[in-house]
């Protein structure tokens, strides 16, 4: 069994192009618990959330200014019926306010939960603060740009993730790692 549990391991270790950042929670460890409001304001957490199989969490720096996580958040979006069939729902978590999300919900069709981490104590809490922006910068509080892939138990199966903020990983190459 302890053979098995780390052959998987590997397997989903060398599926996670996240190994350049070795932030946060990693492969086989348990995703850190959260509740956060989401972009109309309901207060969701991993089990609200999750599908049959698990749930995709992007982490983005926000969603009002950042071109880059922008241009993720949509591309998640094109892609969350497919992974939604595979069992693996789409949420982001961003330190964005709730009105802010809801603007970018609204503004773009985004069909996923945006949660609200103001304060950015979830960030902290799973170890991906960047902490590059002083206290009064406004970028202060956002994370690095991260997506867990986790099982229905709470586990992480993937990360993704790359050395700065411009490069995203592509929803694509992530549901054909689901697939699999």
């Amino acid at each position: 069994m302890k053979h098995l549990f780390l052959s998987l391991l590997l397997v989903f270790s060398i599926n996670s192009p996240a190994q350049a950042m070795d932030l946060g929670p990693q492969v086989g460890e348990t995703l850190p618990s959260f509740s956060l409001k989401d972009q109309n304001g309901d207060i969701q957490n991993f089990d609200s959330l999750k599908g049959e199989k698990g749930l995709v969490i992007a982490f983005v720096r926000s969603a009002d200014w950042c071109p880059y996580c922008q241009r993720q958040l949509k591309g998640l979006n094109d892609y969350f019926a497919a992974f939604e069939k595979e069992g693996y729902p789409i949420i982001a978590i961003s330190y964005d306010s709730i009105e802010k999300l809801h603007k970018f919900t609204l503004k773009n069709n985004i069909q996923y939960a945006l949660l609200s981490d103001e304060g950015s104590n979830t960030i902290k809490k799973f170890g991906i603060l960047n902490e590059e922006y002083p206290e009064g910068n406004f970028a202060h509080g956002v994370p690095h740009p991260v997506i867990y892939v986790v099982n229905n138990d709470g586990v992480i199966n993937s990360v993704y993730a790359e050395n700065g903020y411009t490069k995203r990983p592509n929803p694509k190459m992530i549901l054909e790692n689901i697939r699999r």
